[in-house]
């Protein structure tokens, strides 16, 4: 394994806290909104649409803004970052 210099490896162990965190304070959005969406006394209830479509909603930047959330693509994710580390 190769080694880091210290000034390296600061940069990369702060990428990956930041990573964490915008990738959690988006998973605690998400899953607020897919409460919302399910909720017929809430403003943000969507009925009885297919699951698809909540999908596509959940991806909708305005939703995550609104509370100064990053959206987070499905790449960038935490756990799809830490499931590429799993494989091997």
């Amino acid at each position: 394994m190769p080694s880091l210099d210290v000034t390296i490896y600061k940069h990369v162990v702060l990428g990956m806290v930041f990573v964490k965190y915008v990738s959690d304070s988006f998973e605690t959005r998400r899953q607020e909104l897919m409460k919302a969406f399910g909720d017929p006394g809430n403003d943000y209830c969507l009925g009885e649409y297919a699951d698809d479509f909540i999908e596509e909603e959940l991806e909708n930047r305005d939703y995550y803004t609104e509370k100064n959330v990053f959206l987070v693509p499905a790449v960038a994710r935490w756990q799809y970052i830490l499931a590429l580390f799993m494989v091997n």
